[in-house]
Order: structure tokens, then C-alpha cells, then sequence
């Protein structure tokens, strides 16, 4: 397959690839075509990146997110602010916010039940494993400290099975909402093997498990999780590079050791984070809000009917005429030819 892509472009001569977001995920023809010096694009209704050498992941701004926030004017930031702490509560109380309108539809993982501040609940400690599919890209961000999930989950089970761990101390395993259902039987076999794991309902929501187990602290690879239970200083620990590195409203330890190190600090009664919460509004807008967004600049409503490509074409020639047409073709002209990495609605 590599020949032939390789073979394909030295023949055609190709001067640029674009990806729709389902062909990117797979990654071998735009690294392919990026190792031939080929401009690579990958589009999607919402998004729109140029991949390169150094930068050859979609989501690879993260670092970046403060420094590019800093430039906005005063009242852009304001606004950006706004509306992602308006789109989180959106979210907190099991309503869609911006992000999961454009998801696969899954059931809400919040409620509209209020959650409280997180309180320790006697003297037990509740560590949450918020788990991943079996069937999703471990390394979509980059790299893991561990190998792909089963390793990560491996790993923490030997954890729970220490002397050290042995008291006091509840494991509990949420699997992602989207889960599709064969993966269960993986994460029951976990179980048995590592007893002290509990496996959570798929569909319980976080309303409960803050309120009513007393969440102390949250494990994951790259969830959204990290930015979601900050919000209740509720510290999370990831397992990978993760879309939330540029802030420190969660952790990423570096090597299997200091992830180690960092759970021991997690069950230390008295180590409590401080925690900037207005890092998380500015993440959520950095993340989710400032992508030029295809289907907003024609006043097409964005439902998961659109995700047919006929509805999507009917709904296009509807909503658009010539002079609408031109105005696209110069936006992305303009994008193409400025070299960004990344198309966005808002000017600097």
C-alpha cells in the first residue's frame, strides 16, 4: 500500500492532498505525501489543518493554545470566555454544547442534578479510571507512556494489587459512553483478573459519581474528562500526550515512573491542586470555538442528519448561490496561500 501511494505521486506529480477527517485518522497517505514535501490538508465541516513535518497530527496546536489566546483583542477574549463557560454548563447539566452537537450521538454522561464540591467520603480514597474503546487510536494525539489502553489498564491493575494501595482505597472503571458493547467483555476479564476493580455502568452519570461515590481523583490516556472534573477540583491524571498540555489544570507525567509517583501524591490525604479554572474556559474556546466552521458561514444548522452526504449536498445547493460560492473559494484561497496551520473564524 505504501508503494502504491508513493509510486501514485511521483507519476501525477501532485502538489497538494486533502483529507477528509475519517481518511486522516488512518494517517498513511498525508505522512506519505508530507515525506514528498506534498502540502496535506485535512477538512472536515468544522476544522481545517495543514499537516506538516513537525506537525503531522491534526490536533497538535495544544502547546500553543495560551500564546495564540494572548493575542486576540480584549473584547474577543471576553467573548471566547463567555461562551465556553456557557457551553460547559451547557454540557454539566445534560444538555448538548457545541461539541457533542457534531459527535455521534450518545447519551449524556451529566445531568441536570447539581454537583457539589467534591468531599471525601470517610476514610476511604475513590480513584475513577475513566476508560477508553478498545477500538479507538491510542496514539491520536501522539504519544502514550504506556503502549496503546490494555497496556495503561494493565499497568493499573498491578497498581491495586500493591500492599501499599491494599486499604482504603475504591477503583472504579467507567467505560466511554460510546463504547461499543464487545469491548465489555475485555474490561470483565480485566475484573477478574484484578478484583479490586469496579466497573461502572456505562451510562451513570458524573452528577453521581461526584455526588454520591465522592470522586477523589481521575485516571485517563486523553479524556475530556481532564478539563470536565477540574471544574469541581477534582484533580485528573493523564497517561499520554493530550490536547490539554498547554495548561495546568491537570497532570501528564513524563515516564511510567513519575506516573507512578504522581497517583502516590493523588492518594496523599493532605496533596490538593490549585486549580485555574479560567484556564479551562480559555481551553474549551481554544479547543472547540474558534475554528472557521463551513456550514455556520451559510446559516446551515449543523444536525447529525448533515453526516448523510446527499442531505448535505441538497442542503449546500439550498443555502448557497454564485456570488456566496466565490466568497468560499476565497476564503480557503486565502487560507492555502497564507501557509497557516489553521483555519480560524477569528482574526488576530
Amino acid at each position: 500500500l505504501i508503494f502504491y501511494w508513493e509510486e501514485f505521486f511521483k507519476k501525477n506529480k501532485t502538489k497538494s492532498i486533502i483529507l477528509s477527517h475519517s481518511v486522516y485518522i488512518m494517517g498513511l497517505v498525508g505522512r506519505i505525501g508530507i515525506s514528498k514535501k506534498i502540502d496535506v490538508y485535512v477538512v472536515a465541516p468544522k476544522s481545517h489543518y495543514k499537516l506538516t513535518k513537525n506537525k503531522f497530527i491534526k490536533w497538535n496546536d495544544h502547546y500553543e493554545y495560551p500564546s495564540q489566546f494572548r493575542k486576540y483583542p480584549k473584547k474577543t477574549k471576553i467573548k471566547l470566555l463567555n461562551d465556553a463557560k456557557k457551553n460547559l454548563n451547557l454540557r454539566f447539566s445534560g444538555k448538548e454544547d457545541v461539541r457533542y452537537k457534531i459527535a455521534r450521538p450518545i447519551k449524556s454522561v451529566f445531568s441536570n442534578t447539581q454537583i457539589y464540591k467534591n468531599k471525601n467520603r470517610g476514610k476511604n480514597k475513590n480513584i475513577l479510571i475513566a476508560a477508553h474503546c478498545f477500538m479507538d487510536a491510542p496514539h491520536v494525539y501522539g504519544d502514550m507512556i504506556f503502549n496503546d489502553f490494555f497496556d495503561w489498564l494493565t499497568f493499573l491493575g498491578k497498581i491495586t494489587t500493591k500492599k501499599k494501595y491494599d486499604k482504603n482505597i475504591n477503583w472504579y472503571i467507567k467505560v466511554h459512553p460510546s463504547l461499543y458493547d464487545r469491548n465489555i467483555k475485555i474490561f470483565q476479564r480485566f475484573i477478574e483478573k484484578f478484583p479490586k476493580f469496579k466497573l461502572v455502568d456505562k451510562f451513570e452519570t458524573h452528577n453521581f459519581l461526584i455526588n454520591n461515590i465522592g470522586i477523589d481523583a481521575v485516571l485517563t490516556v486523553y479524556g475530556s474528562i481532564a478539563h470536565e472534573y477540574p471544574l469541581f477540583n477534582i484533580p485528573v491524571l493523564n497517561a499520554g500526550i493530550n490536547p490539554h498540555m498547554g495548561y495546568k489544570f491537570s497532570i501528564t507525567p513524563k515516564s511510567k515512573l513519575d506516573y507512578e509517583n504522581f497517583i502516590d501524591n493523588l492518594l496523599s490525604k493532605n496533596k490538593k491542586m490549585k486549580i485555574q479554572k479560567k484556564q479551562i474556559y480559555e481551553f474549551y474556546a481554544m479547543h472547540h470555538l474558534i475554528d472557521y466552521d463551513f456550514f455556520e458561514s451559510l446559516n446551515i444548522v449543523y444536525d447529525q442528519k448533515l453526516s448523510n452526504k446527499i442531505n448535505v449536498l441538497c442542503e449546500y445547493i439550498k443555502k448557497t448561490n454564485l456570488k456566496k460560492h466565490n466568497n468560499m473559494i476565497r476564503i480557503y484561497e486565502k487560507f492555502i496561500n497564507s501557509k497557516s496551520r489553521r483555519l480560524t473564524s477569528i482574526a488576530i
